[in-house]
């Protein structure tokens, strides 16, 4: 993945830098999830988000590749025991799947349910509700991400 990113830095191609971000977002905060390797981690992941967020920004993806950013945010809330931030995001990239009609690839839909039967089962039923009620189309969420959150 590393090696992608370089080549699509090298051709400028925008969009596919910020896809690789975007990957190395997850699959990082997937490892400091997996191997409770903490704070390294996660911060690259945090770095490859914030990057990967402001691509799609600048190319005007604001349907999948917001949508996959946001699942990725959720995979780092998860890496820092965030629970209930995780289900927050999970259910604003749902919402922004459902508007603009991207839906996940099979794969990817097996381990977002996962994650949240697994939150469920962390936070409870009332605790989980309560985060999904909060979800909006996830733009604050990403503003704060990328660094274009204004108070």
């Amino acid at each position: 993945m590393e090696e992608a990113l370089k080549l699509r830095e090298s051709i400028h191609d925008t969009w596919g830098v910020a896809g690789s971000h975007m990957n190395l977002a997850a699959v990082k905060a997937s490892m400091a999830t997996q191997l409770e390797a903490g704070a390294d981690l996660i911060s690259a992941a945090e770095g490859h988000l914030r990057d990967a967020v402001a691509g799609f920004r600048k190319v005007g993806d604001t349907k999948l590749g917001f949508s996959e950013s946001l699942e990725s945010a959720a995979d780092l809330a998860m890496a820092r025991g965030a629970h209930a931030e995780a289900v927050e995001l999970l259910a604003c990239a749902q919402k922004r799947r459902d508007l603009f009609g991207t839906p996940r690839y099979p794969l990817l839909q097996r381990i977002v349910d996962a994650h949240l039967t697994e939150l469920r089962a962390t936070l409870g039923e009332s605790a989980f509700e309560e985060a999904v009620s909060r979800a909006t189309d996830g733009e604050s969420n990403l503003r704060r991400i990328d660094g274009t959150h204004t108070s």
